[in-house]
């Protein structure tokens, strides 16, 4: 219930500026378990690409732009070689001590940058979702 609320909260005041909110659960699965926007079908239920397990494994939330020269991270292991991307933030789910999944927000969108505003979001979510697998 909590992922839908995010999702939805996210989806629609960001007003279309992201293309996609993904969370991604490690407890359970290395796969993307929840996305939202268009590219959902393509990205739902996808293993993570092992540069993703280690952005999750870093615990580090960060903020990627292309326009600033930053290397995107690729999703799933089908866009391993080219993950077409302009801007990403990956904010990793703590819970009990344990980085056990990822908030991202991305754009496929040339011109978008993500800044403070996106990593802030992307953290709040991602501190909620750990707080909820907690209980």
């Amino acid at each position: 219930m909590i992922i839908s609320f995010l999702l939805y909260f996210l989806k629609y005041d960001m007003r279309n500026k992201y293309v996609v909110l993904l969370i991604i659960n490690l407890l359970f699965s290395d796969q993307v378990v929840a996305a939202s926007g268009l590219p959902r079908k393509e990205l739902g239920d996808k293993p993570i690409s092992r540069a993703l397990e280690t952005a999750i494994a870093s615990r580090q939330t960060v903020a990627l732009n292309q326009q600033s020269g930053g290397r995107m991270v690729a999703v799933t292991t089908e866009e391993d070689q080219n993950p077409n991307y302009t801007a990403q933030v990956i904010s990793p789910i703590i819970a009990d001590g344990e980085a056990i999944g990822a908030v991202l927000l991305m754009s496929r969108d040339n011109g978008v940058k993500m800044g403070d505003t996106e990593l802030k979001v992307a953290e709040t979510a991602a501190g909620i979702v750990g707080r909820q697998m907690e209980q």
